[in-house]
């Protein structure tokens, strides 16, 4: 079995003012001992459950250290089991599962392998479950080894296991992991899942009976495979509901919430709520979280705003592991997050730079873009960390790749500066247009001045425009100096324009009210003009200003931004 592997501590550390429970360790550590047949393995695991379930029982005074001592106990003792002569397969499966979830330090993934491949090898069935999926995501590309776990999951499949039947259900139905599409064969096994008391197959025959499924035949003609039917789909959901999952769970709370006519559901604002608890007491990250942003923002009948709840079910999402939570608890740690908005100073999150890095790291392994971003920002600043730009640019890339414009835009920077990587103009222009088309202001202003360097005014004033839109005196004195000067030649120049001029210029000082050389400029410009032109261009800024106003609330307003590690907490997003 190699080098001896030793218990980890276990991460349980998020915000020390949040006072959160040891629920994590409950998700790290438990495994449903009905699927297990050793009598000893189960009795440990039985023992391990109820030691953590009484720490967690002390609320505000848990001890995660007295959870720490029970799981050491419980790994000494299926380590022992895993390690004799004749290895129990359950021991196995259970050293293969904790070394999966992080929870053995030392554990290679060769390690994990062999674990999960002695106890499926010794008919453990949640280990071939497992073991297929290990060799599907690391052997993606190997016939071989793909071959290998699709019979791995039919094996357990014909034991009567539901997990393999909802596998190789959605396998049959996409035609993935070598299996051909077959629309008949996945429905058959997932109403034989369903039947045996299964919510995740209840649920995916509610997805599949919701859409119907059709294929074309020889001669081109649709031929229904799965009739779709609206009724039968809300009574599956409903049933998914009943057996507990919690995928259905969130969904089905998420219909009453709004109701749907289609569907023939009638909003339910009570009955969601309580089906969104009922979800977030199973643990389900996505319900807390949802819980949480109705305690914040107070805005669901039946629902009254209350901070010390909304962190609370914020505390048990990110204890669920859910990213977005991590990353709204990150940002209330970055800035601090008061009990009370009309009490700033009475915070239920004091000021914590070294928590809020801890909790960004662990959302960006979630992949959320606004946690890569935020980790970026310590490691470009040297703050808690040593000063690194190449691993901020790595972070910065990542959060851009995923779509995130705040880091478009950085990545443009480093690109333009040649910061840790080659200098290239091209690329920083790229990067900056991909921040301007999805509505960065910063991006949009920049790409205005670089078409106007480029010697296209015409295009420089529609990018100038986009940050004005979203507030940014910059742009609106850099269009006023457009049309005061005039710029370009030829078909794409733009002529001089004073009273265009005194618009913009007066937007630009009306939104920058402490800046002089604005409001100077605004006083030349408008003394410049005729009578009769002064009137008009009052006449034109306040037909400016009402356009503005009326498309900043409409569809082509600028994106919002997401929230760099210095402002206040956000990031509530599924």
């Amino acid at each position: 079995m190699g080098q001896r592997l030793v218990l980890t501590k276990l991460n349980t550390m998020l915000l020390a003012a949040l006072k959160l429970q040891v629920a994590a360790l409950v998700t790290v550590a438990g495994v449903n001992t009905d699927d297990i047949s050793n009598k000893d393995v189960k009795g440990i695991l039985e023992i391990l459950d109820k030691d953590i379930k009484a720490v967690q029982a002390q609320g505000d005074k848990a001890d995660p250290a007295a959870a720490n001592k029970a799981l050491q106990g419980a790994f000494e003792a299926i380590q022992k089991l895993a390690a004799a002569e004749n290895a129990d397969k359950d021991a196995l499966y259970i050293m293969g599962l904790w070394a999966r979830g992080g929870l053995l330090s030392g554990a290679s993934g060769q390690q994990v392998l062999d674990f999960y491949e002695r106890a499926a090898s010794a008919g453990q069935v949640n280990a071939k479950v497992d073991l297929a999926q290990i060799i599907l995501q690391t052997f993606a590309q190997d016939p071989a080894r793909i071959k290998q776990a699709g019979a791995l999951l039919e094996e357990a499949e014909k034991t009567g296991n539901n997990a393999a039947r909802f596998i190789l259900a959605n396998f049959k139905l996409n035609g993935q992991a070598g299996f051909a599409t077959d629309a008949e064969g996945a429905k058959k096994l997932l109403d034989a899942g369903s039947a045996a008391g299964d919510g995740a197959c209840t649920f995916g025959l509610y997805q599949l009976v919701g859409r119907g499924v059709s294929v074309a035949d020889e001669k081109g003609e649709q031929k229904e495979i799965v009739k779709k039917d609206l009724p039968g789909a809300v009574k599956l959901l409903e049933q998914a509901v009943t057996q507990g999952h919690p995928a259905a769970m969130t969904e089905y709370a998420s219909v009453l919430l709004a109701g749907n006519n289609d569907l023939g559901i009638t909003k339910d604002v009570t009955k969601a709520i309580k089906v969104y608890t009922d979800a977030a007491d199973k643990g389900n990250g996505f319900a807390n979280r949802q819980l949480a942003i109705m305690h914040e923002q107070g805005s669901v009948d039946g629902v009254a705003k209350d901070n010390k709840k909304a962190l609370e079910f914020f505390g048990k999402a990110a204890n669920a592991n859910d990213p977005a939570a991590l990353l709204w608890l990150g940002n209330a740690s970055q800035t601090g997050w008061p009990a009370d908005a009309a009490k700033p100073e009475d915070r239920l999150v004091p000021q914590n730079s070294a928590n809020a890095l801890s909790l960004y790291r662990q959302a960006a392994v979630g992949g959320v873009g606004e946690a890569l971003f935020n980790v970026g920002v310590y490691y470009e600043n040297g703050v808690l960390v040593d000063k690194d730009p190449a691993k901020a640019f790595s972070l910065y890339h990542r959060a851009a790749l995923g779509g995130l414009p705040v880091a478009m835009f950085k990545v443009g920077g480093f690109y333009q500066e040649g910061t840790s990587v080659a200098q290239d103009p091209v690329a920083a222009v790229g990067w900056y247009q991909r921040a301007a088309a999805a509505g960065l202001p910063q991006a949009n202003f920049v790409m205005g001045s670089v078409s106007l360097t480029n010697g296209a005014p015409t295009q420089a004033i529609s990018f100038f425009e986009n940050a004005a839109l979203a507030g940014m005196p910059q742009a609106m004195a850099a269009i006023a100096g457009v049309y005061n000067n005039g710029a370009g030649t030829g078909d794409g120049s733009v002529p001089k324009n004073p009273k265009l001029a005194y618009v913009y210029a007066s937007l630009a000082s009306e939104a920058a009210a402490q800046d002089e050389s604005i409001k100077k400029a605004v006083e030349d410009i408008f003394g410049k003009l005729s009578a009769t032109d002064k009137e008009d261009a009052k006449k034109l800024l306040a037909a400016k200003k009402k356009d503005m106003e009326e498309r900043r609330k409409g569809p082509a307003a600028a994106a919002e931004t997401p929230a760099p590690a210095t402002t206040s907490p956000k990031g509530k997003g599924k």
